[in-house]
């Protein structure tokens, strides 16, 4: 699924900010490079020592989606 939302981010810029958190629901990632974006994990690896990735819908000003990036938080 991440990977498709990646490829078609184009259908999502323009989206407001609470229907993507209606549409899937909590956050499930944090991020404090899009601080307020909506971020979702997607791999998570600190159970097994590797790396932690989120899929982080950034906002424009006007709280609509201005890109979809894949994001490595630090932790």
């Amino acid at each position: 699924m991440a990977c498709a939302l990646f490829r078609n981010q184009d259908d999502y810029v323009g989206v407001h900010c609470r229907e993507i958190l209606e549409t899937f629901g909590d956050q499930t990632g944090y991020s404090s490079y899009t601080e307020g974006s909506p971020a979702y994990e997607i791999e998570s690896g600190r159970t097994r020592d590797q790396d932690t990735w989120q899929i982080v819908f950034r906002i424009n000003k006007f709280g609509e989606v201005k890109e979809i990036v894949v994001h490595k938080p630090f932790f």
